[in-house]
């Protein structure tokens, strides 16, 4: 009988036992010593165990883990998945590293949390972001949903692995996000020729 996260799981079994923590399988009947079990069905009872035990590990990391972000006075707690918490506690790759917090400027009309973790997504997955707007806001969008893009700034040609983009993205969030509204939008600079903005 085996006990995981309080599902008990009964094996019946012809054969010896195995002891450890969280197995019991029942001894074989000691008036019969001569009697031995096939080798393969001892171990085909020990893989099917093992397969058991780490399917419930694995259903029940599936679970959402919830994390929280401690933030600043003007934003609040936000809840995240495991994938998002991963994402935000990745320290940004080489060519993308943090000059400072971020700065919020979020609004009722900001991207929705939703919008920005699946735009930051779309961000992760890419390879090279690279600036190509030389006028005007000197922005180049590189993943939206919906209402929610991400974007970088500053100077033309200039380029940075998008994992730092989808990095900072998900920390605006963690930092800006006014659970109220259920909204984020702010900026933060990657180095010193571009930044990373989410509106």
């Amino acid at each position: 009988m085996t006990t995981y996260n309080n599902i008990t799981i009964t094996n019946k079994l012809d054969c010896s036992t195995i002891f450890n923590d969280h197995v019991s399988i029942p001894l074989y009947e000691k008036n019969q010593p001569n009697r031995r079990c096939p080798q393969n069905t001892k171990l085909s009872q020990m893989f099917l165990h093992t397969i058991t035990i780490l399917s419930l590990a694995i259903l029940s990391l599936a679970a959402p883990i919830q994390s929280t972000t401690t933030t600043t006075s003007t934003a609040v707690t936000v809840p995240m998945t495991l994938l998002e918490s991963l994402l935000v506690n990745i320290p940004p790759p080489a060519g993308g590293q943090s000059y400072g917090d971020a700065k919020c400027d979020t609004t009722p009309n900001s991207p929705t949390y939703d919008e920005i973790y699946k735009a930051a997504w779309k961000a992760y997955m890419l390879g090279l972001c690279k600036q190509t707007n030389p006028a005007g806001s000197k922005c180049k969008q590189v993943a939206n949903h919906n209402g929610g893009e991400v974007s970088i700034c500053g100077a033309y040609g200039q380029a940075v692995d998008c994992k730092a983009v989808a990095w900072a993205a998900l920390s605006v969030l963690s930092k800006c996000g006014k659970s109220n509204i259920g909204r984020a939008s702010g900026w933060i600079q990657l180095n010193n020729s571009l930044k990373t903005v989410v509106w």
